[in-house]
């Protein structure tokens, strides 16, 4: 009995990832997508957000280099990326949230909520392993919550195209370019790092920061000479507050 309840819940798993695909360009799960729409409706939200860019003057934290050294992000070691969560939100976001938030509310509603902000650094890796995913370098969508949720990336030095950026496709191309971006992992994207006429490039200076919606919008890190150091916040609407996430006040 319970083999064929495995067997009858990976079927409506695989259907609801199959139906985002094909009709919603999201690589979510159906039913989260529903959850959004129905809650996004009743509160009279805004569909899309446009990415938002600018250069915050707020005392960014200061990166604890003894804990990178000592915390993993997805390996075994701190060999290719690490992190680590802040206790509290730093004054930066709270500056840039107070900037926009006009802007945020009017996507994800009143009351929204967040998760721990972060602390990470990208280290280099050989090019030839720059077609797999070591630290999430390539393209996919933040999809483990539904398709409406903003991250706030900050700069936390000055990063060139040698310092390995963030890239992203605003939602519009994401929808132009699905059929070569919808699968996160297949040969196709083994092969070769796939690059698009219109993405973009996360370069700048100290304190630059952008707001996405990282579960539509497509994006992918890449990889720097040394390393790459940011901070980033995750917002949520507030019908995906959960033990884990606060509201933001």
């Amino acid at each position: 009995m319970k083999k064929k309840f495995d067997r009858l819940k990976y079927f409506i798993l695989s259907l609801e990832y199959l139906i985002s695909k094909t009709f919603f360009y999201s690589q979510s799960r159906f039913s989260q997508i529903l959850k959004d729409i129905f809650y996004s409706k009743l509160f009279s939200l805004k569909n899309n957000f446009d990415t938002l860019s600018g250069k915050s003057t707020s005392e960014l934290p200061i990166i604890d280099n003894e804990i990178l050294k000592q915390r993993n992000r997805f390996n075994s070691q701190a060999v290719f990326s690490s992190y680590y969560d802040f206790d509290e939100v730093p004054k930066v976001f709270h500056s840039i949230i107070n900037d926009n938030k006009e802007k945020i509310e009017k996507y994800l509603g009143k009351k929204f909520v967040f998760k721990k902000p972060m602390a990470f650094r990208n280290y280099n890796i050989p090019k030839e392993f720059g077609n797999f995913d070591i630290y999430s370098n390539l393209w996919h969508q933040d999809s483990h919550d539904g398709n409406r949720m903003l991250t706030i990336f900050v700069l936390c030095h000055s990063v060139s195209l040698d310092e390995g950026p963030l890239y992203y496709l605003d939602f519009d191309n994401v929808k132009k370019n699905w059929p070569k971006l919808r699968e996160r992992w297949s040969w196709e994207v083994w092969k070769e790092v796939i690059n698009f006429k219109d993405q973009k490039k996360f370069t700048g200076e100290k304190g630059d920061y952008i707001i996405i919606d990282n579960s539509r919008c497509m994006h992918r890190a890449s990889i720097p000479s040394n390393y790459r150091d940011m901070i980033l916040i995750n917002l949520f609407p507030k019908w995906r507050k959960n033990s884990n996430r606060s509201t933001y006040v």
